[in-house]
């Protein structure tokens, strides 16, 4: 590596570059660092090439990649040098109203989506919408036979050779088996990477990190219902073997404590065994002391729920109080006017590209994690009629 694009590298991991800055003209530059335009621009061609700038004719070369300190701690630079670095960019300014790189990424989503539930669906679909309006592409890639087994790590390290990209989304379940596959693939290099995870786990402590916090929604449902004057309330959802059913529970003991309330039911319904939904109801409701609401914690229960309701004669609203969660752009039974929880999907791809063009754009300067909660929509099966 020659001085020269040891002392662009260094530029480029200090504050405030950023991406889309203009550096000054291979002129410039030549003057500056004491060598001839000819190296100036055999080094910039070099970066172009490797993605780190990008040259538009007539108007210049950019900055298109921005580096971690870490990145470039192997570098050895005089005091000088590194004094030269500060001041390779034009001024704001100069710089044209060309926007670069929110033009033009490649970015990769690798996840276990086998795109079987349409949350999922929904998820990638505001992740590409999100990129097309910003003019990046993206493309998909599993960590996940299709049986949901992890694969081999060499095997995703091949795949992450042969398709290079600017920045990363992983789903944080699988985040070590993408970081030790992209280690195998290129050393100690750690890329530009935003997580999502689309349910909150006490685990978690993935930066930046998108999620759902179905946690909250579990408690706002369970305030609600003691609102309302329901004292015992049940809580039913789908087996999910990343989380532990007993951290489960406990958040649901916790948001009824908070309530004053010490009932507590929780059906958990195998994903294989959804034919088994009326006959636990059945059980439920029938029993020594039946719950007077429910909520409902996946909307993927939510017809098998509803017919039983019709086959019973079970009205909501006056019989039994539901709230259930619900997922923007995906309908529920038309059987009722339910009260619902709702997250939006589609918000949580777009929240996760933005994080990640946070990330690539600003050397993590601007790195930021979110969590949505669901609006709260009500309708008529919370309440006493």
């Amino acid at each position: 590596m020659n001085k020269v694009e040891k002392i662009i590298r260094y530029a480029l991991s200090q504050h405030p570059v950023k991406t889309g800055m203009r550096f000054l003209s291979d002129r410039e530059l030549a003057e500056m660092l004491g060598v001839n335009r000819m190296k100036i621009h055999r080094t910039m061609g070099d970066l172009v090439d490797e993605g780190v700038a990008a040259r538009f004719h007539g108007s210049g070369t950019f900055v298109r990649k921005v580096f971690k300190q870490e990145d470039v701690e192997s570098l050895v630079l005089t005091q000088k040098e590194k004094k030269l670095a500060q001041h390779l960019f034009a001024e704001p300014s100069t710089t044209p109203g060309r926007v670069f790189p929110r033009q033009g990424l490649c970015l990769a989503l690798w996840s276990d989506f086998k795109l079987e539930n349409q949350p999922d669906h929904l998820v990638i679909d505001g992740i590409v919408e999100r990129a097309k309006d910003l003019h990046h592409e993206v493309s998909l890639h599993t960590l996940a036979h299709g049986n949901a087994d992890p694969r081999n790590a060499e095997d995703i390290a091949e795949e992450l050779k042969s398709n290079p990209a600017d920045g990363f989304l992983v789903v944080t379940r699988w985040a070590s088996l993408f970081e030790q596959a992209f280690a195998i693939a290129h050393g100690n290099i750690k890329p530009p990477t935003s997580y999502i995870y689309l349910a909150r786990h006490p685990t978690v402590f993935l930066e930046p990190l998108i999620d759902i916090d179905d946690t909250s929604a579990v408690a706002r449902a369970v305030n609600i219902f003691a609102t309302e004057g329901y004292r015992r309330i049940a809580v039913i959802a789908i087996e999910d073997r990343m989380r532990p059913v007993e951290w489960r529970k406990q958040s649901i003991k916790f948001a009824l404590n908070q309530c004053g309330l010490s009932y507590e039911s929780f059906l958990l319904v195998a994903p294989e065994k959804m034919e088994s939904v009326a006959y636990l109801l059945d059980q439920l409701l029938k029993g020594a002391a039946p719950p007077d609401a429910i909520y409902v914690s996946n909307d993927h229960l939510m017809p098998k729920i509803s017919a039983y309701l019709d086959a019973t004669k079970i009205i909501p609203g006056r019989d039994l109080g539901i709230i259930t969660l619900s997922n923007q752009g995906i309908p529920l039974p038309k059987t009722h006017n339910w009260s619902r929880l709702e997250f939006t999907p589609k918000a949580v791809g777009k929240l996760a590209l933005d994080s990640l063009l946070g990330v690539i754009t600003t050397a993590g300067e601007e790195m930021c994690s979110f969590s949505q909660q669901p609006i709260w929509i009500p309708g008529n099966t919370h309440t006493h009629k």
